[in-house]
């Protein structure tokens, strides 16, 4: 039990934490959501299976193997048995579950820091752009206090560089900001 449900509840509870924080961050830092993720899916998928073989016993289960014989086994079919389906189930459930979990609470730590450590300011387009997916976009800088430049994106709409747009930041992580919907205009 400590090994298949404690040990990896633990390892998902901590990289969250580290992905939450780290998400807003420039590479390498950024990847560690990454890693976050897959430890989530990873742990949630043997938390599930640990699980669903004790709570359906059954002589055709086959219990999770350690990660590196899982990574060994070729074509290794048996029976389907209730196990193995609520298994799926579950691990499927709890990832899903998770990652959603894990995007929620990266957009309340963003609020929490706007809310909480939010100061407006104004900020410069130094470049537009277009990439697959996310369309036309902006990049704007803004100088916080202690005189350090930031860089970040927006949807492009309107602007073209050197227009100004109003931007509120986090005095303590400044990496979070966003652009105040209302300033979206060119400057005059």
């Amino acid at each position: 039990m400590v090994k298949n449900v404690i040990i990896p509840f633990f390892l998902i509870l901590l990289t969250s934490v580290v992905t939450v924080y780290c998400w807003f961050e420039e590479a390498p830092l950024s990847f560690i959501g990454f890693i976050g993720i897959i430890t989530l899916w990873l742990g949630s998928m043997y938390i599930a299976y640990y699980l669903a073989y004790a709570l359906f016993p059954n002589k055709h289960n086959i219990p999770l193997p350690p990660v590196p014989q899982l990574m060994a086994l070729k074509n290794r079919t048996g029976p389907m048995t209730r196990g193995g389906i609520w298994g799926t189930v579950f691990s499927l459930v709890l990832a899903v579950g998770g990652t959603y979990g894990l995007v929620k609470l990266t957009d309340q730590y963003k609020s929490f820091q706007i809310d909480r450590y939010g100061k407006q300011t104004q900020a410069i387009v130094v470049k537009t752009g277009y990439t697959k997916g996310i369309g036309e976009y902006a990049v704007y800088e803004f100088t916080d206090d202690d005189g350090k430049v930031y860089e970040d994106k927006c949807s492009r709409g309107i602007l073209v560089v050197g227009d100004t747009v109003a931007i509120i930041y986090s005095t303590q992580r400044p990496i979070i900001n966003e652009v105040l919907a209302s300033t979206l205009r060119p400057s005059e």
